[in-house]
């Protein structure tokens, strides 16, 4: 039994699990600045990068379930390494991690805020 069905159960209700990029975006289209758009695109970033598609207020997966998940788009194609496997990912770039990092090489600093 999974956790999704024990949760389910205890419940009593069925239950949906998903990313916080496609949670955001369907928040934002339902309740948020966004709604009453027809198209949404929700951009996080964080530990990692992404984003969420919302169109006529349905999550828009597409075919290969992973539209709006722009993280791991090659920048350039000798890039940073990144923990997918391939090199110069978005993330290897924008990521907070990767901004904290710089941040440190550059200003000998930690960062303040992260404590």
């Amino acid at each position: 039994m999974s956790l999704k069905n024990d949760i389910e159960n205890g419940l009593d209700h069925e239950i949906i699990t998903e990313n916080d990029a496609n949670c955001f975006a369907l928040a934002e289209s339902s309740l948020g600045s966004a709604k009453g758009y027809d198209v949404v695109f929700g951009v996080i970033m964080g530990t990692g990068v992404g984003g969420g598609i919302v169109i006529n207020g349905t999550l828009h997966k597409g075919s290969t379930n992973i539209a709006g998940e722009w993280g791991h788009h090659t920048l350039h194609p000798n890039g940073n390494e990144c923990y997918c496997g391939k090199q110069g990912c978005v993330e290897t770039y924008i990521s907070g991690p990767v901004i904290e990092k710089r941040w440190l090489e550059i200003t000998g600093k930690k960062n303040r805020y992260n404590q």
